[in-house]
Parts: C-alpha cells; structure tokens; sequence
C-alpha cells in the first residue's frame, strides 16, 4: 500500500486497515479498526512538484499550506471542504450550488491575496452579486472589483502587500485572514439569498 501511493498519480489514495476483534467480560465481540497505511499528501504534493516552474511550486506551495491550517481550524470545516492542493492561482470553495462559488486567490506576481465570488452562466445572480458590491466590501473590509464576462460574472477583492513568493513565514497569516474573508462571504451570500 505504501508503493501505491508514493507511485501513484494524486487522484488516487489507498488505505489498509487491519480488524481487530475485542472482547470484554461476557460481552459479544466488537471489531476495532487501526489504519496500517494512508496516503500521504505530502509526498504526493512533493512528486508533482518536480515538473513544475518555480512559480508553480509556489503556488502548490501555498494551497499545501493551506489545506495543513484548514485541517486544524474547526469553525471552516464546518463550512467548507477544501479541494486538494494544486498549481493554480486559485482554490475553490463549494456553496452547496453549481450556480456559484467562492475562490481564494494569489498573485505571485503583483504580492496580494484575494477572494472572489464566481458566477459561472447565471447573470441575474452575477448582478444581483454587482449591485450589492457595497455590503460585500463592508462585510471584507476590501474593495470590490466587479466583473461581468460574456458568461460569468460575480465580484474580486484583493489585499495588497502581501508577498508569497520567499515569504513562507507570512503564508500562515494571508491564509487565516483568507479563512476569514470566506466566512464572511458565505454569510453575507446566505443573508442576500443568491
């Protein structure tokens, strides 16, 4: 189990579990499961890194370390389930509706972290989303930058000043505050009905 899942590609993880069976006093016998071998994300993150470019491996880099505080903060779980951690500039968060999402986002290049609310095909919610861009600046403390494509449309916030690149140190504070904005955001999009 372990050569499966050092040697195979992220979409797949395999566990072995070994059953035990207890007995106590005359009572009947109940199983007890111990996990032998889980997939380890790390190395999986680490192998998918090698073909990557440096900025690619930052952006990995970062979403790793995020899905790492996610794990430990309770009240975000209770809300969201992280995607795995990828080289993208972006991470999605589900609503429970495929008329919409949240992203959090990086910029590498510009040194900010941003969130965004992501309206794929439905234009009345995009807007609906564009007009109250004021309530959602409030609830962020950030100022929206609207967007309406020939398709999606919805709002972007960033916060300048934040470095990822050769800043691990900084990364842990962006993600809580980014934690952060996503409730606030999920509330606020609960509280306007979209």
């Amino acid at each position: 189990m372990e050569w499966l899942n050092e040697h195979t590609d992220n979409d797949f993880g395999f566990f072995l579990v070994e059953i035990e069976l207890w007995t106590i006093g005359d009572f009947k016998p109940a199983p007890r499961f111990n996990v032998v071998e889980q997939p380890n994300e790390w190395t999986k993150a680490l192998r998918l890194s090698e073909n990557l470019s440096e900025t690619e491996r930052v952006k990995l880099s970062y979403w790793t370390k995020y899905r790492e505080i996610v794990r430990s903060t309770p009240n975000f779980l209770k809300v969201f389930s992280p995607q795995k951690p990828t080289k993208d500039h972006w991470s999605t968060l589900r609503c429970g509706t495929s008329a919409y999402h949240i992203a959090l986002l990086i910029d590498t290049q510009h040194g900010r972290t941003g969130i965004e609310f992501y309206v794929p095909d439905d234009k009345d919610i995009g807007h609906k989303s564009i007009e109250n861009a004021q309530l959602f600046e409030k609830a962020l403390g950030l100022k929206a930058k609207p967007f309406d494509a020939k398709k999606a449309s919805g709002l972007r916030f960033y916060k300048d000043g934040c470095k990822i690149k050769n800043n691990e140190g900084e990364r842990p504070g962006f993600i809580a505050e980014q934690l952060d904005w996503a409730l606030k955001m999920r509330k606020l999009i609960e509280e306007l009905q979209l």
